[in-house]
Order: C-alpha cells, then sequence, then structure tokens
C-alpha cells in the first residue's frame, strides 16, 4: 500500500445479501473490504489466492524433494510453484 493517508469516507447502501458477497469475495482475496472495493474501482479485478492447503502441499513435497530428488516429483513441484507465483503475481500488480 502507498504511504497517503487516506481521510476521506464514501458511503454506499447495500443489501445484506450483496454485503456478504463483498465481504467473502474480499477475504478469498486477502483484503480489506475497503482495498477490495478500492480495487475493482482503480480497474482491476482482484484474484483469489490458492488456500493455506495448497502451501502446505507444496511445503511436503519440497521437503521429499530434498529427501529423495526424484525427477518425476521435481517436476511436479515445478509445476505447483510456478502456478503459486503466477497466482501471488496476478495479486499484486502493483496495488498493495
Amino acid at each position: 500500500m502507498t504511504n497517503r493517508k487516506r481521510t476521506v469516507g464514501i458511503n454506499i447502501r447495500v443489501t445484506p445479501q450483496e454485503k456478504k458477497r463483498i465481504v467473502r469475495f474480499a477475504k478469498k482475496c486477502r483484503l480489506s473490504v475497503s482495498e477490495y472495493i478500492r480495487q475493482l474501482a482503480e480497474g482491476y479485478t482482484p484474484q483469489q489466492l490458492p488456500g493455506q492447503e495448497l502451501y502446505e502441499v507444496l511445503w511436503e513435497l519440497q521437503k521429499l524433494q530434498d529427501d529423495y530428488n526424484a525427477e518425476n516429483l521435481n517436476r511436479t513441484i515445478g509445476k505447483l510453484t510456478a502456478y503459486l507465483f503466477e497466482e501471488r503475481e496476478g495479486d499484486s500488480n502493483g496495488n498493495d
């Protein structure tokens, strides 16, 4: 996030269902509701990040790789790592 101070508020009215949906989407992107809406307003569509479980599986695969160094395992880890970094880079996009 930039160092500028945000001092002006914008109030909008939504239905309870709309609010639940906005909050749910923001959580899936690991953003506050304010940041989620700011990114949407700037024309950026925040992306859902992989769940913690995927990172835990990747960690376990990396430990197996260290222990066994199998070629197929290396290939699988490479694909998973590429997927995770692609997801994280898509999220950052300079809109922290």
